[in-house]
């Protein structure tokens, strides 16, 4: 990726003459946006002044006016399990409701564009797309737990907030949904030197931040590993639990009501373990007699407490021996009746964002391959439209999403009957020579990028035929 851009339009130039497989629309991030104008600490602890707003509405009007299609955040609050190099929350998890509302006043101001928000509360979903007028994607729908294996707020009652909204409040609210049964892309694989999905537990926060050699020291230590071990043998009564509902800096326990506050926390907590310690089987490591056998039964073996013995052994191997974690199945019936909603478009899949544990970029073939052919929630037909032409219609791309006269000619075409996700692989093809995990399919015939073929199967053909839609258009 070529370093020779410091403004929104000057990265869009760039990107416009960097050779691309995929067409690509890009998003102005606010949390870039707010730290290059209020600086990291300010963004993190404090609302705009009126002079850093408007400083800031001026730079995404500029973004917008070169092609911009909107901005995205997470706006996931105080217990958000994707948190900063250090443990504390992102600059939008806590940012003001009312510079959100203020960005979305911009968006208002052009008569375009639309915003992706992960972790709002329904209210400030709400507000945004009334202070924008634009369409909200709204992450996410998912059945009990999310991509992370972190436990969710009740489906059905998303989703009949998003009918409500849509049809008696006028508001175009999509929600974004897990909608892949996931029976073989289900395991999380990690290890200890580089996890950070642990993070919306105070205790485990602080045993897995900083190096290899800050870990391994706060994992020795016994005040910290006490609190771990606390709250494995009691979840939601970690001692933690009580110093951040009394701390004055947590507004979200002022604004909504330590009550409400502590059961949300709690639940994080609770989910924070990683699907589960007792779940976590040892993968990789020096000690082959435990490959295979899961902390519970290593415990046993070793006559230690199951957090000594997972925290132990990981110690044994430099933080780097590999553990993996499967998740329950998913409920097919509550899977059905997301995936058919008519304000729910299919496609929540962190297929980059981590990239070193888990492999959720198939979303689209398992899709097809086990909730449609397996599983007969919908006709092909409708899958189609769900994975094409209704996304495009929700973000307001109305120049894509079909096979039709002037349409771009962006066609796959596969085997319906042998479409099937591959086993998974680990890749050394990041800057680098880092690693990262993933997975191919088989029952691609063709991918097509305006009218050029990029992939014959899975051969890559060098084709580099996308493009910048500015505007979320070709032109």
């Amino acid at each position: 990726m070529p370093w020779d851009w410091e403004t929104f339009p000057e990265f869009l130039d760039s990107l416009d003459r960097t050779p691309k497989g995929v067409n690509i629309t890009p998003f102005v991030g606010l949390a870039p946006l707010m730290m290059y104008v209020m600086g990291l600490e300010n963004a993190k602890n404090r609302p705009s002044t009126a002079d850093e707003m408007t400083e800031m509405k001026r730079i995404l009007r500029e973004a917008m006016d070169a092609g911009a299609c909107g901005f995205s955040a997470q706006v996931a609050g105080e217990t958000s399990v994707q948190r900063d190099y250090d443990g504390t929350p992102m600059i939008t998890d806590t940012m003001a409701k009312e510079d959100l509302y203020a960005f979305g006043s911009v968006l208002s101001e052009c008569g375009r564009g639309f915003m992706q928000m992960t972790g709002p509360g329904f209210k400030t979903a709400e507000n945004l797309a009334k202070a924008s007028g634009r369409p909200v994607i709204f992450n996410a729908v998912t059945p009990e737990v999310d991509q992370h294996g972190q436990p969710t707020q009740n489906a059905g009652r998303v989703m009949k907030w998003l009918r409500e909204v849509n049809e008696e409040k006028g508001l175009r609210i999509f929600g974004q949904a897990i909608t892949t049964t996931a029976r073989e892309n289900n395991t999380n694989h990690f290890s200890l030197d580089i996890w950070n999905l642990f993070d919306a537990s105070p205790p485990w926060r602080a045993v897995t931040l900083g190096s290899v050699e800050d870990r391994i020291a706060a994992m020795q230590d016994p005040v910290k590993r006490q609190g771990c071990k606390d709250q494995f043998d009691n979840p939601n009564k970690t001692a933690l639990l009580g110093q951040i509902l009394n701390d004055p800096k947590r507004k979200e326990a002022q604004k909504k009501g330590a009550g409400q506050f502590r059961n949300e926390l709690e639940q994080q907590i609770d989910g924070g373990l990683g699907l589960s310690l007792r779940k976590l089987v040892y993968e990789t490591g020096k000690h082959e007699e435990f490959i295979g056998k899961t902390v519970e039964e290593i415990a046993k073996m070793r006559g230690a407490h199951m957090v000594d013995t997972f925290l132990d052994l990981s110690i044994e191997n430099k933080l780097t021996n590999m553990w993996q974690v499967t998740a329950k199945p998913t409920n097919i019936d509550a899977l059905k009746v997301i995936a058919n909603h008519p304000y729910v478009v299919p496609g929540v899949s962190d297929g980059g964002a981590h990239t070193k544990f888990i492999t959720a970029g198939s979303w689209s073939t398992e899709f097809l391959q086990e909730l449609v052919r397996e599983e007969d929630a919908m006709s092909l037909e409708d899958a189609h439209w769900r994975l094409s032409q209704y996304p495009a219609q929700a973000s307001g791309m109305e120049d894509r999403g079909s096979i039709a006269v002037g349409m771009p000619a962006d066609i796959i075409v596969y085997d319906f009957k042998n479409l099937r996700v591959l086993p998974e692989e680990v890749a050394y093809d990041f800057p680098g020579g880092e690693w990262r995990r993933t997975r191919r399919a088989e029952g691609y015939n063709y991918t097509i990028v305006n009218g050029v073929i990029t992939f014959e199967g899975n051969r890559c053909t060098g084709a580099t035929p996308g493009r910048l839609l500015r505007h979320g258009r070709a032109s």
